[in-house]
């Protein structure tokens, strides 16, 4: 289940939304970058669709928690790569959207 993908069921005009939480030592202070990318099958590659850049600050236990929000949604394959302002990767989230009339049953996922 590890490189499995989540489907995200969502009415038309309805946004996504992803939660990261990135640990942070007390002398940490960068900004985290959300870039939304979708897989172009016609090109076959990934293509950047947002950025969504955020600070976060050292000393929290449990990590720093943040979340973005991408409006103009289509179906398809959709990932987010969870990366520093120097574009290293430090997570990513993968899911494939559907649109649908009804919305299934939601569930709770801990990875």
């Amino acid at each position: 289940e590890f490189f499995s993908r989540d489907k995200l069921y969502l009415k038309e005009g309805q946004p996504a939304y992803v939660f990261s939480s990135v640990f942070a030592p007390t002398d940490l202070n960068i900004r985290i970058v959300h870039d939304w990318q979708y897989f172009d099958e016609a090109k076959n590659e990934w293509v950047s669709s947002r950025k969504i850049t955020f600070p976060i600050l050292g000393g929290r236990d449990g990590g720093y928690r943040g979340f973005s929000i991408k409006e103009s949604i289509f179906e398809g394959q959709w990932r987010v790569d969870i990366k520093t302002e120097r574009n290293q990767i430090i997570g990513r989230v993968r899911f494939d959207i559907e649109s649908g009339g009804t919305l299934p049953k939601l569930k709770t996922k801990t990875l």
